[in-house]
């Protein structure tokens, strides 16, 4: 049992670090203590206001539990990575599992993470 339940956490942590591929830049760094601000302000905005429980939290990288089909309450992944121009970037990714439509947007919400962090 216990070894099921490891080989499904690393199962979900190589899903969160595709997605982590995925997201856009919202911020960049001038330092490792704003670095270290600006992620704990985006992780806690995350924690608030997504309805799926965290399903990967490490240091440079915070994912929820993947969207649900046809779900509108959206999935977000958070990543710490060097930009191309080799400064610490923080990037998010949202989106749901409803092919329609999702509440928020997914653009909306990745711009009040954006205000909320600066």
């Amino acid at each position: 049992m216990i070894l099921l339940a490891i080989a499904l956490q690393a199962d979900v942590a190589m899903r969160a670090e595709g997605w982590a591929e995925k997201a856009e830049p919202i911020s960049s760094c001038a330092s490792d203590v704003d670095c270290d601000d600006k992620w704990k302000r985006a992780s806690d905005w995350i924690r608030r206001n997504t309805r799926f429980q965290i399903a990967v939290d490490k240091p440079d990288l915070l994912a929820t539990y993947g969207a649900i089909y046809a779900n509108t309450d959206l999935s977000y992944v958070l990543v710490k990575r060097k930009g191309q121009n080799g400064q610490t970037e923080i990037a998010a990714r949202a989106w749901c599992g409803n092919v329609i439509s999702c509440k928020p947007k997914p653009k909306n919400a990745i711009a009040a993470l954006k205000r909320e962090i600066g």
